[in-house]
Order: C-alpha cells, then sequence, then structure tokens
C-alpha cells in the first residue's frame, strides 16, 4: 500500500487550455495573438495527436472513450497526448 501510494504521488498532472485557473493571472484571458498562435500551433500536430488532443482537452473525453472511439488502448490514447503536449510546448515556446 505505501508503495501504491508513493507512485501515485509521481504520476504527472495534465494540463488543460480549458482551465484558466491553471494559467498564471495575467494571461488569464487569452488575446487574438495568441489563440491564434495556439491554432497555429494546434495546426502543426499529426493528424493522430491532434485528434486526441482535441477529443481528451477540447471535448472532455476520457481516454477509455477515446480509445474505443479510435480503436486504439487507453495507454496509447494518454501517450498521445503527451506527445501532442510536448509538441505544443515546443511550438508555444517564447
Amino acid at each position: 500500500m505505501c508503495l501504491m501510494h508513493m507512485r501515485r504521488k509521481q504520476r504527472k498532472r495534465e494540463d488543460s487550455l480549458d482551465d484558466p485557473a491553471l494559467l498564471p493571472q495575467s494571461t488569464a484571458t487569452l488575446d487574438a495573438l495568441d489563440r491564434i498562435a495556439l491554432e497555429r500551433a494546434l495546426a502543426t500536430l499529426p493528424v493522430q495527436l491532434r485528434t486526441v488532443f482535441v477529443l481528451k482537452e477540447i471535448e472532455g473525453y476520457t481516454h477509455v472513450e477515446i480509445g474505443e472511439l479510435l480503436q486504439i488502448s487507453s495507454a496509447n490514447s494518454a501517450t498521445r497526448l503527451s506527445r501532442a503536449w510536448a509538441i505544443l510546448r515546443k511550438e508555444l515556446r517564447p
């Protein structure tokens, strides 16, 4: 039980673009240029990654639901989301 408790604390949390509480106060409302930059960054994602990203972060589906929709495993869905976030972080880095 102790080991499982420690593993649970080490898990990475997933950030959501829709949650303004996760954004710094000064950027809680994105201006038009930021929205354009985000849309361009999303457009650079491969279709498989973008599909999972949109379903999870924008539409709110779970990884299990995404897996069923796309006929992939939920672990594969989580992996694709992680890869999408990594690409977006690189694209949006100032």
